[in-house]
């Protein structure tokens, strides 16, 4: 185990928040490793090497090895950029060129800049104010609703999170290929 991947285990271990941390399956890394150019010594590299993926109160899951499929979970989004992470909204953590990380919002099918690298975004993960990020998404007994959730599972909305809701929306437990399938396929059909 790398020294980036150790700390990153000791900002699990300091963070206030529910983390899951799942087992690296070594079939799935050897694929990847196969498949995906890594700058050697990267965090991204740190945490595909060690671990299935990340769970982080239950709403946002960095991508690994396993559970989180990050080989997978790439497959699944037509966007250049790779895939780090996602939220069970649909919203997806992208690497974008020159180091930062972008956010594909869910809500307005657009990426947006983050500004901040893959390790102060983990960061944020684990310790910063996700509550105010997630403000105007999250619900009363959304704790309780993503503890539910299966790492293949995100929850999805109708009306779509892009499209207006009038009366307010419904929310059901989705496949997350089949959400970000659908947020892409209307992106397409808006080109």
């Amino acid at each position: 185990m790398d020294q980036k991947f150790q700390n990153l285990l000791l900002d699990i271990r300091q963070s206030p928040r529910s983390v899951q941390v799942f087992p690296c399956d070594n079939t799935i890394k050897a694929e990847t490793f196969a498949a995906v150019s890594l700058r050697p010594g990267s965090l991204l590299e740190a945490i595909l090497a060690n671990c299935g993926g990340i769970v982080i109160d239950g709403w946002l899951r960095l991508y690994g090895c396993g559970a989180l499929n990050f080989l997978q979970r790439n497959r699944i989004c037509p966007l250049r950029e790779a895939v780090a992470g996602e939220d069970i909204l649909g919203g997806l953590f992208l690497c974008l060129e020159g180091g930062s990380m972008g956010y594909f919002a869910p809500d307005t099918l657009v990426v947006e800049d983050l500004e901040i690298g893959l390790g102060q975004f983990v960061h944020w993960c684990l310790h910063g104010d996700t509550d105010t990020f997630y403000r105007s998404f999250r619900w009363d007994t959304w704790q309780e609703d993503c503890a539910r959730l299966s790492p293949d599972q995100g929850m999805g909305f109708y009306p779509f999170l892009w499209a207006r809701a009038d009366r307010g929306r419904t929310r059901r437990p989705l496949p997350m290929a089949e959400i970000i399938g659908l947020e892409f396929d209307f992106l397409g059909q808006m080109s």
